[in-house]
C-alpha cells in the first residue's frame, strides 16, 4: 500500500477554500491495477446483488411470493 495516499490512489491538496484532487504519483502501476480489480469486483457483487431483488420483486408482483421462490 501506498503511504502517500493509503491506498485510495488520490492526493488532496487544499488551495485557500478549495480542495483539488489528483492521482497519486507515488502509486506503483501494480497497485493501480489491484485497485481496478477490486473496483470491478465489487462492481459485479453490486449488479447480481440487485438482480436477485429485481428477481425477487418481480415474482411477488405476479403473486408467487417468497415461499414458492424457496421450492423453486
Amino acid at each position: 500500500m501506498c503511504g502517500t495516499c493509503f491506498g485510495k490512489g488520490r492526493q488532496y491538496e487544499i488551495y485557500g477554500s478549495v480542495r483539488v484532487v489528483k492521482p497519486c504519483p507515488n502509486c506503483t502501476n501494480e497497485e493501480r491495477e489491484n485497485r481496478k480489480k477490486e473496483s470491478f469486483k465489487k462492481l459485479l457483487e453490486n449488479i447480481e446483488r440487485v438482480n436477485k431483488k429485481l428477481k425477487r420483486m418481480e415474482g411477488e408482483s405476479s403473486g408467487i411470493g417468497r415461499e414458492a421462490e424457496r421450492v423453486i
